[in-house]
């Protein structure tokens, strides 16, 4: 699956740069849910908002976390591709070193 190797490489990029491993995983929707609904921690979930909003319903991801960038059937209308949505996640990977200062290795 191609999401499954964006994530990989993804998880091997921020290793590098930053010196810390992640862990990046791709996964059904319905069973990513069940996953953080049974208490499994994440730190991003990319999920449908109506299962966003039910874990936040349920106290399992944090009140006004959502970032809502459209759903499926829109993002083919426009013609957004899957690489796009992984530009974003790569940005919310980076962004936090990036606003405190980092410039990358020299």
């Amino acid at each position: 699956m191609a999401t499954r190797e964006i994530l990989a490489e993804l998880a091997t990029q921020y290793a590098h740069t930053f010196s810390q491993p992640i862990t990046a995983e791709a996964a059904g929707g319905v069973d990513v849910a069940k996953r953080v609904q049974l208490g499994e921690a994440v730190d991003i979930v990319v999920l449908a908002n109506n299962a966003i909003n039910q874990l936040i319903t349920a106290g399992k991801l944090l009140a006004g976390s959502l970032v809502a960038k459209g759903d499926s059937e829109p993002l083919r209308l426009v013609g957004i591709t899957l690489s796009a949505v992984f530009s974003l996640l790569y940005a919310l990977l980076f962004l936090p070193a990036l606003l405190l200062g980092y410039r990358g290795r020299t």
